[in-house]
């Protein structure tokens, strides 16, 4: 501890003070402390105290140089000491640009999202040397900080303060100034610092395919580069540190609310009426609540990653006008009374139950807008600047309510649930057959009932040399033999006759083109999995709009041939960082099933071991006992939770 402290002498006695950088929380309290408290202790105490305030105000003032306190927001924040210590904690002698670069995309922020938005993710930045730094789901890849108390980034270290570092963060903060006044720096200024600099890091985002003119365009605004605000990084501190001030009740029949009296402009904070912040503060809380609910049914149940992403930005966009809205009003938290709400014990038989997801989406999208008209109106008489923020927020929700539910009729809404049941029945298959007719022991058509009647969860229909219309015609066969055992059936490679059949789904391999084309092709309620054989490879797909994914080759088969076998340690890679459903895949039977499970494996995917048999149905069902036991017996050694 002695050697994180500098001693200071006030009045004979000795005290001592951090000298890493302080949170800008502290640096608040400090700047508060010599703005407001000490002078007015010097008006109130007696004489002798004055000298010791005096001294303390001077060690304040004089203590930045050791505070090294360079303002920045939460995320931002995140950025540079994960930057720090991917390029100090691994070793290597100089910092990259690749590093900061990743720390970005890495956190959570509007900065990094601008950058995935472009199609840019860590993959594209980091090198194969750096396959350790790629996220991996479900695994916080920095420590813990230490809590409240744990120092910010050293301005002054080796990383921040390299030769191509140092200009770029300097260039964010004359941003933050230039363009907000403000001198606290965001994920977004960090990033149009990169882009405006000429430099490697600039030269890294060109290389990687940015168009560093549009970005830049998109960053400051088109046409108003010194006056259009940027989105705030993450949800700002509702609670701050400094005792609230409420403003004064006002008048609730004052003059400004009266019939006949225009209002030209916003009215003065003080001659706002209470209640009316009451209501702005209520729907603020409405609108984000709602929000949230909307972004986890696309993160979580549609797995779309642009709709999840736009609400997000929705989200953090809200929380953005209602900063603003606080240069107006002091302190909205101080006017929220839920005890005296008239509305809190009203409620109606609509409102305690939903049918289907599709009622919980608009019933969602429904709180939302009408929080946000809410919002418009009554901001009118506090901020029109605000009011108008509002507005173009109530039109991307429209927006948005139509990608979650795309026309609003009862087709869409069956879409939904459909959508829902698949990935339902999905995590909780076990049992995955693919089928060909060639491997068939029987006849394909016995086979595949027999596999179902045996408990197969999932059937795939995999043909790779007939004609695309025997294709259909056989998966609509298969369809519904599935549909009628409650089984899902996925078609392999083939999109358009997927979706004439009616599947539930397609498989693709990593050869069968790209994720967003599949995605294109499909239709919202259908699924995609995704054959993966190393890692690198499942963290992609991860990242990516997909349900299942398949994981292997474990062990030698007659269906394909491989050149390399990434065996049982891929399977505890997958059990480890997978955060969707996965089947071990590649000649599994009932001889090596034991191995595979000991792995970590909990579904798998079979052929030959059901298919070449000669009782299919028995197979099958000795399999799926096997995996029903285990499951039955198997104990999480953690849970992981998702943050957002």
């Amino acid at each position: 501890m002695q050697a994180n402290r500098d001693k200071t002498a006030i009045c004979g006695k000795t005290v001592f003070a951090r000298k890493f950088p302080v949170h800008s929380r502290s640096f608040c309290n400090a700047e508060f402390l010599q703005r407001f408290v000490f002078p007015l202790i010097q008006l109130s105490l007696i004489p002798i105290y004055t000298g010791l305030i005096q001294q303390l105000r001077c060690y304040f003032q004089s203590s930045g140089s050791h505070m090294q306190y360079r303002p920045v927001t939460p995320s931002c924040e995140r950025i540079l000491q994960r930057f720090s210590t991917w390029t100090l904690g691994q070793g290597d002698e100089t910092p990259t640009p690749r590093h900061l670069v990743a720390a970005l995309l890495a956190e959570e922020s509007l900065g990094g999202q601008r950058l995935t938005d472009l199609g840019i993710g860590l993959p594209d930045v980091l090198s194969n040397t750096d396959e350790h730094l790629l996220p991996t789901p479900g695994q916080q890849m920095l420590p813990s900080l230490g809590g409240e108390f744990a120092a910010p980034p050293d301005f002054n270290g080796k990383a921040l303060s390299s030769v191509w570092c140092r200009p770029v963060l300097e260039r964010a903060f004359a941003i933050a100034r230039r363009l907000h006044g403000t001198h606290e720096v965001s994920s977004e200024h960090l990033l149009q610092a990169m882009v405006e600099l000429d430099g490697p890091v600039n030269a890294l985002l060109a290389s990687v395919g940015v168009d560093t003119a549009t970005l830049l365009e998109h960053l400051q605004g088109p046409g108003r580069p010194e006056e259009s605000p940027l989105a705030l990084d993450v949800d700002f501190e509702l609670h701050p540190d400094l005792p609230p001030m409420p403003l004064p009740e006002a008048d609730f029949n004052s003059k400004a609310l009266c019939p006949g009296q225009p209002v030209c402009s916003a009215l003065p904070a003080d001659d706002v009426p209470f209640r009316v912040l009451t209501v702005v503060d209520a729907n603020l809380n409405r609108a984000r609540e709602g929000l949230r609910v909307l972004e986890d049914f696309a993160r979580f149940v549609c797995r779309d990653k642009d709709v999840t992403s736009r609400l997000k930005h929705l989200r953090h966009s809200l929380v953005t006008c209602e900063k603003e809205l606080r240069n107006d009003v002091s302190d909205l938290l101080s006017h929220r009374n839920t005890a005296a709400d008239a509305g809190t014990e009203i409620t109606t038989t609509g409102e305690s139950s939903r049918q289907s997801l599709a009622d919980v989406v608009v019933a969602n999208a429904r709180r939302i807008q009408e929080s946000l008209r809410s919002l418009e109106e009554f901001g009118k008489l506090i901020s029109p600047s605000f009011a108008a923020q509002i507005k173009q927020l109530r039109y991307e929700s429209y927006n948005l309510e139509q990608r979650l539910t795309p026309d609003g009729t009862d087709d869409s809404r069956e879409a939904v649930e459909l959508r829902y049941q698949r990935t339902a029945r999905l995590e909780s298959a076990q049992l995955y057959v693919l089928v060909s007719e060639a491997n068939c022991h029987l006849n394909w058509r016995d086979v595949v009932e027999k596999s179902l009647l045996g408990g197969a969860d999932v059937v795939q229909l995999r043909e790779k040399s007939l004609s695309p219309d025997e294709i259909v015609h056989r998966a609509r066969w298969v369809a519904a033999a599935c549909r009628s055992h409650d089984a899902l059936f996925i078609l392999n490679d083939s999109c358009d006759a997927a979706v004439a059949a009616c599947a539930d789904g397609v498989h693709i391999g990593q050869q069968d083109g790209t994720v967003a084309e599949a995605r294109q092709l499909l239709a919202p309620s259908m699924l995609l999995g995704v054959s993966t054989h190393n890692k690198s490879q499942l963290v992609r797909a991860c990242s990516q709009e997909i349900d299942y994914l398949g994981v292997g080759p474990v062990f030698r088969s007659d269906t394909k041939s491989f050149d390399t076998f990434p065996g049982t340690e891929y399977i505890a890679q997958a059990a480890e960082f997978a955060d969707r459903p996965w089947f071990a895949i590649g000649g599994i039977d009932a001889a090596n099933l034991d191995v595979a499970q000991k792995s970590g494996a909990q579904r798998i995917a079979v052929s030959n071991a059901v298919i070449g048999s000669a009782d299919p149905e028995q197979a099958a069902r000795q399999l799926k006992q096997r995996l029903q036991c285990a499951a039955s017996a198997f104990v999480p050694q953690s849970v992981r939770f998702e943050h957002g």
